[in-house]
């Protein structure tokens, strides 16, 4: 082949592009951010409260100041749940996450049966009475008796701090939260294990944790027994070790 000035430009010209890098536009971050702040019956956040995104791994669990931020959320629009103890108590719909932005929610008030009605929205007679707190604090709705930080107006029981909006339900045939239910929870803890909350406050035997047992038949005390290192009741209730045997971890 003769090479000459063309065929040089040429050659050259292919090997720039071989060599030349690509230029590949990073992709475009596609997500944004969900935040909020609960306040559970007029007393802020609810400890413990499961805040979040159903289908999605998004999930919060909420302290006493009620606060919760969702980051890196696909563009879209969502629907976030609140739950208690297994219980749905509210639903915010239609929240829109776009691209680099943050949806902040605000103050997100509700009760167990749905949003905390605000001042507007409550029944003429409440509303009456918050309004003349503000004028007049003595009135006997306006006081705390118990002084749990809820006024007469809005606690069920007024002469028990451990009776009120936003306290935590026990099984023990009292309204402790002030929602117009009695005993909801579905199960609680016991001594090594948990138990099931039965109508009238009674607990009975649900399950033992690892290493413990109900050997004595009494559930008021739970799952009393360490059967990893009791000689006579040994991996199990009943089985008893030999005078010459040891229980370790459940085996004589």
């Amino acid at each position: 082949m003769i090479w000459n000035t063309r065929n040089l430009l040429l050659v050259l010209s292919i090997m720039s592009l071989a060599v030349s890098p690509v230029s590949v536009s990073a992709k475009k971050d596609k997500t944004g951010v969900i935040k909020g702040q609960v306040n559970y019956c007029s007393q802020g956040g609810y400890i413990g409260m499961q805040v979040f995104i159903p289908g999605r791994q998004f999930m919060a669990f909420l302290g006493e100041d009620g606060n919760f931020t969702f980051d890196n959320v696909p563009e879209g629009t969502f629907n976030i749940n609140y739950v208690i103890n297994g219980k749905l108590v509210f639903e915010s719909n239609n929240i829109i996450v776009r691209a680099g932005e943050t949806n902040d929610l605000g103050l997100i008030g509700f009760c167990d049966e749905g949003k905390a009605k605000s001042s507007e929205e409550q029944e003429p007679a409440a509303a009456v009475v918050e309004f003349k707190c503000e004028e007049d604090p003595s009135l006997a709705e306006c006081q705390d008796a118990d002084e749990d930080g809820v006024i007469a107006l809005k606690d069920c029981n007024d002469n028990d701090a451990n009776i009120r909006p936003g306290a935590v339900e026990l099984c023990d045939s009292l309204d402790n939260n002030c929602n117009g239910k009695v005993d909801e929870v579905l199960t609680v803890e016991i001594p090594n294990g948990l138990g099931l909350c039965n109508q009238g406050g009674v607990i009975t035997l649900k399950s033992c944790n690892a290493g413990f047992g109900d050997c004595d038949g009494d559930q008021s005390n739970g799952c009393e027994t360490d059967i990893y290192n009791d000689n006579k009741n040994c991996g199990s209730c009943g089985n008893e070790c030999s005078d010459l045997e040891v229980c370790k971890l459940g085996i004589c």
